[in-house]
């Protein structure tokens, strides 16, 4: 942001970017590990809150759904969901 025209701002960019290889790796790592946790951290609040409605609604208590079959194939699904979305 120092008001360079653009073809000497991306000049120095690049120069910048290949001075600091190891920093961007290691930032980009730190981000990539933090991406990773808020996605498993949705997908177990989003299972344990679904778990939740499901065991406690009034509607789903004649059917007693309890099974942790039904559990695993929701967070599954969230993960995997969550794992395609964060490709595109």
């Amino acid at each position: 942001m120092t008001g360079d025209e653009f073809n000497k701002a991306t000049k120095d960019a690049h120069y910048l970017m290949r001075r600091n290889t190891a920093r961007f790796e290691m930032v980009n790592g730190i981000a990539r590990k933090f991406l990773q946790f808020g996605q498993l951290l949705i997908a177990f609040i989003s299972t344990y809150l679904g778990y939740l409605y499901i065991t406690r609604a009034e509607r789903y208590q004649e059917k007693k759904v309890d099974s942790p079959i039904l559990v695993s194939m929701v967070l599954k699904k969230s993960y995997i969901g969550l794992k395609i979305d964060s490709f595109s």
